[in-house]
């Protein structure tokens, strides 16, 4: 079947290509000889990433900036993620090497997406209505849904894996200090949900693992969200879910963060604001 994987996929949608990729994924999955999985895993992504080098390439190469724009190379970006993200869970610890071949250009994709959304609504002018306009153009929807699509496969990658240490040493430290600092520095608009969500996946499977980073952590998401949900009940249905979905896995598997905080710092004032406009 991988032999004949081009011509299956040709005249498919995009959708149809995600469910091939993953059917395929839990047929891989039963191989009963890791180095037979790794192969067939090699065999499945040789498409994928032969077209995401061509795109990382064009891109590294563009001295404008303008390829990373391009619709085609975001629907492309975008396919890629989404069948990374699809196989994650039939394949389990199997994907590690792939993800870990992806996983910078999508860290270095992330910032570079979050980099053109900030410049055209700043151009726009900034938070307010001609931003949020600029915001929702068919352009940067596009650049919009490709972060989304990237955070999701971070998480589902988290969430499925079997070593927290490996995830503390070898993944999070590029999200840390590349990818969490969007949150707060882009405009409201464009802040991902997602964002919070993967958080509160990284406390659920890190736990006390994650104490020397929660500090950072609770300083990039809290007042940045609190800025969001509090000025009604109604405005960002799905930041204001997720901050409370995060802020129940500080408390239920990182208890320890939340006691180490001043019990009058701006932090602790910031959690109990929280539960004000829950």
């Amino acid at each position: 079947m991988l032999n004949t994987l081009p011509n299956i996929l040709s005249d498919l949608s995009f959708s149809q290509r995600l469910n091939v990729y993953e059917s395929v994924a839990w047929i891989i999955s039963g191989a009963t000889s890791d180095d037979d999985k790794r192969d067939l895993i090699v065999r499945l992504f040789q498409l994928p990433n032969q077209e995401w080098t061509r795109i990382m390439q064009a891109i590294a190469g563009d001295q404008t900036g303008s390829q990373l724009s391009l619709p085609e190379a975001q629907r492309q970006i975008m396919l890629i993620v989404a069948i990374n993200k699809r196989v994650v869970a039939p394949l389990g610890s199997s994907y590690v090497a792939q993800f870990s071949l992806i996983f910078m250009d999508c860290v270095g994709l992330y910032t570079a997406c979050s980099n053109i959304l900030k410049a055209g609504i700043n151009q726009a002018g900034g938070d307010g209505p001609n931003g949020d306009a600029a915001a929702n153009m068919h352009e940067a929807q596009q650049i919009r849904n490709t972060r989304k699509e990237i955070l999701r496969l971070f998480n589902v990658f988290i969430e499925t894996a079997d070593d927290p240490h490996s995830i503390s040493t070898m993944y999070l430290p590029a999200i840390l200090q590349q990818v969490l600092p969007q949150y707060p520095s882009t405009p409201k608009i464009v802040r991902d949900s997602e964002m919070l969500t993967l958080f509160t996946t990284v406390i659920v499977k890190l736990k006390n693992l994650i104490l020397p980073q929660i500090q950072e952590i609770l300083g990039a998401l809290f007042e940045a969200t609190i800025q969001m949900i509090t000025q009604n009940f109604e405005d960002y249905p799905e930041h204001r879910s997720g901050f409370y979905s995060f802020l129940r896995a500080l408390n239920h598997h990182c208890p320890t963060a939340l006691a180490s905080l001043p019990a009058h710092g701006a932090q602790m004032k910031l959690v109990v604001e929280a539960g004000i406009w829950a």
